[in-house]
């Protein structure tokens, strides 16, 4: 009896215990995303919020980003058409945080991005439970996502991507918790309002859940009434900020290169960091002409680190994409996923210039397929590959982030940063780029050190293939 009784107050305590530790993970994982956040801003320098600086961090708006969230004014470049929330959302929060802890706008700024990649790192690790993934699975490929490249890059700068992808996270999450029970409504109305609110690309996640959720009738219900809820939130922007209603033409850029740099950017650059080269900014001024790019490297340029990561993210990429086809489970949450990982390739091969810059937007999809392996037959070569790619991605990212962080610092310091690029940094310039005149009069003289890579871009020759027929179609129906 009194075995019985231990047995059973034991049984209970593990149970208690059980309980816990989700919870304590949810805290520690938010908390060391947070951290990072929050060192690595103080790292990059507050210089990178100057518009002298724009582009320069590998074609980021952190300087128009900041801007928004804590400066009433109009300002250049503020993209209030593209992201109506994000202004009403940051602004009164970063105030907040200024007021109520005497910090500068600098601190106030960083202190909310540092929060928000907490909530996002945390989020990712609920979402991989929702998809009924072990703690230690999700653990570890959560480890996954806080050791790519696009977290480790991006999460400390104020951009509006970081909310994008959180509303992302929340959209899956979402559809994940309504494969074991019906979720109400309202959930959807908010979640659609978040998803197109802060970045339109992920509005596409939200329209999707809803109507993979509900019939046709109750969907577009659904949709009127976010609608509804946007266009009241607009109207409330428009009463305390002022829009800029500049519309964006970065449709088959030269600086993109052509798809097949895009989509190793996106499905590779977005985890392993390649080799950082050097491109002309689109921003010119006599000191400030560089800016950093990953978008004419190698995957896997950057040393034998990121060759080992790179091997084991394809490796990863691979398991994860063949048990998300061979499982029966969560499927509408896999439809969902398909939808907008399809979506956001299509998307980017023809908008925007620097992919990695949005890398954060697409890194939680491309970590949750390769979190699949982990539920296939396939499980421990899955969880090994995952081991193995936080320890060399992690050693190589954070690596290449000392690195570029060094050379935002000199680049302030000295203006021209050819003194202080590690010897051997490679130029890219465009062939026949509309600027590359003018980029010639302001450029600082390139080192003796530094090779120069000139490529002609496969979206100029699309481009200008398009423009030829378009003017031999002309001809034929002038005539």
């Amino acid at each position: 009896m009194v075995h019985e009784q231990s047995t059973v107050s034991f049984a209970r305590s593990r149970l208690k215990l059980a309980a816990w530790i989700d919870p304590m993970a949810l805290v520690l994982i938010g908390s060391f995303a947070a951290l990072w956040a929050f060192a690595s801003g103080g790292q990059i320098g507050p210089w990178i919020n100057d518009y002298r600086y724009l582009d320069l961090w590998f074609q980021g708006d952190s300087p128009r980003a900041f801007a928004n969230m804590t400066n009433l004014q109009n300002n250049a470049w503020s993209r209030d058409n593209l992201h109506p929330l994000f202004r009403v959302v940051t602004y009164p929060l970063t105030a907040a945080l200024a007021g109520g802890f005497s910090l500068s706008p600098q601190a106030a700024a960083r202190t909310l991005v540092s929060g928000v990649a907490g909530l996002w790192a945390a989020g990712f690790y609920g979402l991989l439970r929702l998809m009924r993934l072990g703690r230690i699975e999700a653990m570890l490929f959560s480890l996954v996502l806080l050791s790519s490249s696009a977290f480790l890059f991006w999460a400390g700068l104020p951009e509006t991507f970081l909310f994008g992808s959180l509303s992302l996270i929340m959209a899956m999450g979402l559809m994940a918790a309504s494969e074991r029970r019906r979720m109400p409504a309202a959930l959807y109305v908010i979640n659609n309002l978040l998803t197109i609110g802060f970045v339109p690309t992920s509005a596409l996640a939200g329209v999707a859940a809803t109507f993979l959720q509900h019939t046709w009738k109750k969907a577009i219900g659904i949709l009127a009434v976010s609608a509804g809820a946007l266009f009241a939130f607009w109207q409330l922007h428009k009463a305390f900020f002022p829009v800029d209603r500049a519309a964006s033409q970065d449709l088959l850029l030269d600086q993109a290169g052509g798809p097949m740099q895009i989509l190793g950017s996106f499905f590779c650059h977005t985890l392993v960091l390649p080799e950082i080269k050097l491109m002309t900014s689109a921003n010119f001024t006599p000191d400030y002409a560089w800016r950093m790019t990953t978008q004419f490297s190698d995957p896997g340029s950057g040393g034998p680190w990121a060759l080992v990561a790179l091997g084991a993210w394809l490796g990863l990429l691979l398991l994860g994409g063949w048990s998300a086809v061979k499982t029966r489970d969560l499927v509408k949450l896999r439809m969902l996923l398909a939808i907008v990982g399809f979506g956001f390739v299509g998307a980017h091969v023809i908008f925007g210039d620097e992919t990695f810059l949005y890398s954060l937007q697409f890194a939680p999809l491309l970590v949750m397929l390769a979190a699949f392996s982990a539920l296939g037959p396939m499980r421990s070569w899955g969880l090994a590959l995952a081991a193995v790619f936080v320890l060399s991605a992690g050693t190589h990212n954070v690596s290449q982030f000392q690195r570029a962080s060094a050379f935002v610092q000199g680049h302030q310091s000295s203006k021209h940063p050819v003194g202080v690029w590690p010897q051997g940094a490679t130029y890219v310039e465009m062939v026949h780029h509309p600027s590359r005149e003018h980029a010639a009069t302001v450029t600082p003289p390139l080192a003796p050190t530094m090779r120069q890579e000139r490529v002609l871009p496969l979206n100029y020759r699309i481009r200008t293939g398009f423009g030829e027929y378009k003017r031999r179609l002309q001809r034929r129906l002038g005539r």
